[in-house]
């Protein structure tokens, strides 16, 4: 059940999330503690969504492909650490839910 899905990455808002209520979600101003990031099938469906929603950003983003998994349309932490890109993991790695330490 491989799956490669494409993410976009913006070089000071961090990795897109999503949108909610028509507002672009990116990984540095993230309230909701999102642990995953929405995948385009493509590379191109990633690029004709920045062309039409992120018009502003079109020169400073990035897009990255993921192996996953899965077949859902997100990327999660675990999906980037496991395909090497750390780099880019550290605000959805941050907001996973830890288990409490016990002595």
């Amino acid at each position: 059940m491989e799956n490669i899905l494409t993410i976009i990455i913006e070089q000071d808002e961090g990795i897109f999330l999503g949108n909610y209520a028509d507002v672009a979600i990116f990984s540095c101003n993230d309230t909701m503690l999102a642990t995953k990031a929405y995948g385009f099938r493509t590379k191109e469906d990633a690029k004709k969504y920045v062309r039409k929603h992120l018009k502003h950003m079109k020169k400073t983003v990035e897009y990255l492909d993921v192996l996953c998994l899965h077949r859902e349309h997100y990327v999660t932490a675990v999906d980037l650490i496991k395909a090497g890109h750390q780099d880019v993991a550290t605000d959805l790695f941050l907001n996973m839910p830890t288990l409490p330490v016990l002595q």
